[in-house]
């Protein structure tokens, strides 16, 4: 480890607010997506090496000023 930066991040997961995880938890599959764990509102979600935790945390304010990009090659291929 002689050398390395102890602090590197090694992954960054934003949390993305629902109003019900359990119906979300739905959608995500037909996605791509799959569900690693989850447990009393919170799921995390992964997708390719990428991760984002589901939260069952309602507040209006954050989730209409919240943005989640997910940038894909051609979104009609399939």
């Amino acid at each position: 480890m002689s050398g390395e930066n102890p602090l590197a991040v090694a992954d960054i997961r934003p949390f993305a607010p629902t109003e019900n995880t359990h119906s979300f938890l739905a959608i995500y599959p037909a996605l791509g997506w799959t569900t690693p764990w989850g447990r009393n509102g919170l799921a995390q979600l992964s997708l390719v090496g990428h991760q984002l935790l589901l939260q069952n945390f309602d507040v209006e304010d954050w989730a209409e000023n919240s943005t989640l990009v997910v940038e894909v090659a051609d979104a009609v291929a399939r």
